[in-house]
């Protein structure tokens, strides 16, 4: 009983209350602390159990709660207020007993805040909203008489300068209560009914406490704070209203939706999209779904646009646009043609198919045009494109196509059903819907190579109906007004829609007949090739065939080619009768030594200067240019041997006949064979004989050249020795005159001596002076012998004129010239003269010793 007594007991600290009730009264107390006290035995601890709204007994401890405590930023949401101003709360440290309620009641009480709860009230702590300038709240009016006597803590998200001086920081009550204040008069311009939903953006406040009477909603996941969308450029997003309406925003800019509307989400679950981007091969199909005006145009509900990228590059939706789709395409592309190929275009209002040619990019409006497929029957597959079996299943499927349609086969139809990979208009890439994951400012460059994009384009079956016409060929077009054109390869020919070929029935077989008839829309109207056989009688009543083969040209205006339908069995039945005709004016022995020339004759006309002038069909231009004519054959078996039998006669005859031309023609050809060898033998010999005589002239030349030079050799070296004798004669004048003066300044010593001696010797006796004189003449004589040079005598005088010229007037003149006169000293003076030199005279027995 002791223990159970002390869990009786119950101590309550700060901030704890706890709620007792009386079981016999019913009576609910609330204990809060600082607080101790002990249980009756007729008391049980309760709680409030919010989600049932009723009481409920547990034991002590999990009874004991917290004081539900909001701090500075927060606010506490309170149900069911108690009634009166005095006791808000239960008063602390004390057991309180139960307050009347304000039950379906809720007021929001601004922190920092704590207190105890009455029985039946909830309490609910919330964080005070912060708000970026890309966040909202969504805030609903409960009770508009409460909403307009309270007021919200605010903080703009501009920074304000608030009565009191305190900037919005929003730390305590007194600046909480200034930022109230100041909002109240913008929230009395507003008008508050119940109910009322409003969005608190984050561009416009930064904190955020609604007062009461106003609440925040939360969204689907359970959060205040909502995001906005942030748009760059190139963004946008679609807002739907509870009435219907859209709203189209278009970045740069911050979207904060109006409590009535939601974003529409894109097809890969976002709220933003890409504008669509069109150039000049890509465009959208518009409706107007409401009356509007802009750029000064006027445009009303109903009308249809088309816009591409040359009227505006990046496309914004509006309200006013309703997008047209054929199928999942949103965006219409330019189909490419390339050079050589074309579409048909219906045009919507006159139904009539145009021809659209390339090369282009055709980019078709669809409001008043679509690119349609012909259809062409088997039969026509056909004669247009013989053996062309894709061709044939691609238009059986056309027709099955056209059959469930039951009207035209447009080109989209054909693409959203045969899914062919290859074939592809030419397009650019568009993002659709999708938000790339960029956010601008940066380059990502990859490290590998990335090849371009690749288009490829498989036109075969998309286009108009094409036809390639080969070298030589020709088509007849005809429409379904009568018009027709003759079209000549090589060359492609694009038919109109009502378009056709003409067809021509050909003959077949040999001979010619009708019975099996070749279809065909193509004329070979070049070097063209018909073979026939052609059965005929001979005047002599003999049948035979013959094989041959014709050369056809088409001549002269085009448009008569195709006017007779069969031309081979209009061509060979008339060449028929001809040959009949001539065979008939002809035995069956000349037929057949001559059937090639008389068919030839007959049927291209007789060689003339110019040649056989062929034969020419004015009906459809046909020209028979030439005829082969393979062979001859007799119809009664006994008349051909007996034609063969001549034949080989004939042929042997001529053979041996043959045999011996050979033979003379061998022997006169040997003959001329060696009179031309025998003339080349000679002229060989006769050349041989030419090329000699022909070096000896070139050595003749040779020598007179070298003999003139020699001789000019001689004259030069002739100059050469006289120049230098010249020379040298010079130099020895030179010498001579020395030579002379030598002499003479002797002469004038020996003077002197002589002189001196014969003053000195004046005084010896006569006898011994002339014996002195004598021997002085002597010595004299001697030294003038010796003194005489050889260039002496070189002036053309002789030795005795010397002497004489030399000893004139002395006593040795009749000595000296005696001496001269003899051989000797003439022999020794002329040697002196030759010899050039300067010895003196050679001693000989005349009188000069």
């Amino acid at each position: 009983m002791a223990d159970q007594g002390r869990e009786r007991d119950f101590v309550l600290a700060p901030n704890e209350f706890v709620f007792i009730q009386d079981q016999t009264k019913g009576q609910i107390s609330v204990y809060v602390g600082p607080h101790k006290s002990t249980l009756a035995s007729t008391d049980s601890p309760i709680v409030y159990d919010r989600a049932h709204r009723k009481f409920v007994q547990t034991d002590l401890q999990k009874a004991v709660q917290q004081f539900p405590t909001a701090d500075e930023g927060y606010y506490i949401v309170l149900e069911n207020p108690a009634e009166g101003e005095n006791k808000n709360h239960p008063e602390l440290g004390t057991v309180n007993s139960l307050s009347r309620l304000k039950s379906g009641r809720k007021i929001n009480i601004p922190g920092p805040q704590t207190f105890p709860l009455w029985p039946g009230q909830v309490a609910q702590v919330v964080e005070g909203h912060r708000l970026r300038t890309n966040q909202y709240l969504i805030v609903r009016v409960y009770n508009d008489e409460e909403a307009q006597k309270n007021q919200a803590v605010i903080r703009p998200a501009a920074p304000v300068t608030p009565v009191g001086g305190t900037t919005g920081g929003g730390q305590d009550n007194s600046s909480q209560q200034t930022q109230t204040t100041s909002q109240q008069g913008s929230k009395s311009a507003v008008e508050l009914t119940m109910g009322k939903l409003m969005v608190i953006k984050g561009d416009e406040v930064s904190f955020y406490i609604p007062p009461t009477g106003i609440e925040v909603v939360t969204d689907d996941r359970g959060q205040y704070v909502r995001e906005a969308i942030t748009l760059e450029r190139l963004e946008y997003c679609v807002l739907l209203s509870e009435d219907g309406n859209k709203r189209y925003v278009k970045g740069p800019d911050v979207v904060f939706p109006e409590p009535t509307e939601n974003f529409i989400p894109s097809a890969n679950g976002g709220r933003k999209y890409k504008a669509i981007e069109l150039n000049d091969d890509m465009g959208i199909y518009i409706k107007v779904t409401a009356d509007y005006e802009e750029g000064g145009q006027k445009f009303k509900a109903g009308d249809e646009l088309f816009i591409t990228g040359k009227e505006q590059r990046l496309y914004y939706p509006r309200a006013e646009h309703s997008l047209i789709k054929y199928g999942d395409r949103e965006i219409h592309y330019g189909v490419a043609i390339p050079e050589g190929e074309a579409r048909y275009v219906l045009d919507k209002k006159t139904g009539n198919p145009e021809l659209i040619r390339g090369p282009q990019i055709f980019l078709p409006d669809p409001r008043y045009q679509v690119i349609v497929l012909r259809t062409l029957t088997d039969d026509e597959v056909n004669l247009w494109y013989p053996g062309n079996k894709r061709a044939l299943e691609h238009n059986q499927r056309l027709r099955e196509m056209q059959k469930q349609r039951g009207d035209i086969v447009s080109d989209a139809d054909v693409r959203m059903l045969s899914n062919a990979p290859g074939r592809r208009a030419m397009r650019s890439v568009s993002s659709e819907n999708n938000v790339e994951a960029f956010s601008g400012d940066q380059f990502d460059r990859g490290t590998s190579y990335t090849p371009p994009r690749t288009i490829t384009l498989d036109t075969k079956f998309e286009g108009a109906v094409a036809l390639n016409i080969w070298n030589g060929y020709a088509v007849l077009v005809v429409d379904k007004d009568g018009n027709q054109r003759v079209e000549v390869g090589p060359k492609t020919v694009l038919l109109e829609y009502d378009e056709t070929l003409q067809v021509l029935h050909l003959s077949t077989g040999k001979p010619k007949n009708t019975d099996k008839l070749e279809r065909t829309v193509y004329l070979r109207v070049s070097f063209n090739q018909v073979s026939d056989i052609v059965d005929v009688v001979t005047k002599d009543m003999v049948g035979a065939q013959v094989k041959l083969s014709y050369r056809v040209n088409f001549v002269g205006e085009p448009s008569k080619w195709f006017l007779v339908e069969n031309y081979v069995k209009f061509m060979t039945d008339h060449v028929r009768s001809l040959l009949r005709n001539a065979a008939k004016r002809h035995t069956i022995e000349e037929l057949n030594a001559g059937y090639i020339d008389i068919v030839r004759d007959t049927v291209l006309g007789v060689s003339g200067e110019g040649g056989r002038k062929g034969r020419q069909f004015e009906e459809n231009g046909v020209l028979i240019y030439d005829v082969e004519v393979s062979n001859l054959t007799i119809g009664d078996a006994q008349i051909g041997r007996l034609l063969t039998d001549m034949q080989q006669a004939a042929v042997r005859q001529a053979l041996e006949v043959a045999s011996r031309e050979r033979e003379l023609a061998a022997t006169r050809r040997t003959e001329v064979i060696n009179r031309e060898i025998a003339d080349q033998k000679n002229e060989t010999a006769q050349h041989f004989h030419e090329q000699e005589k022909e070096a000896l002239a070139r050595q003749k030349t040779i020598l007179e050249e070298k003999l003139k030079v020699q001789t000019e050799n001689e004259k030069a070296k002739d100059a050469s020795n006289a120049s230098q004798l010249a020379r040298e004669r010079a130099s020895a004048m030179q010498l001579l005159d020395l030579e002379d003066e030598k002499r003479a300044q002797r002469l004038e010593e020996l003077q002197a001596e002589v002189k001196a001696v014969v003053d000195r010797m004046g005084a010896i006796s006569p006898d011994l002076v002339a014996a002195l004189q004598s021997l002085g003449d002597k010595q004299l004589a001697a030294e003038v012998a010796k003194a005489l040079s050889p260039l002496t005598w070189l002036g053309g005088n002789n030795l005795a004129e010397v002497v004489n010229k030399t000893l004139k007037d002395t006593g040795l003149a009749g000595m000296v010239l005696p001496a001269l006169g003899t051989i000797g000293a003439v022999s020794a003076a002329n040697r002196v003269l030759s010899d050039g030199s300067d010895r003196p005279l050679a001693r000989g027995n005349g009188p000069i010793a």
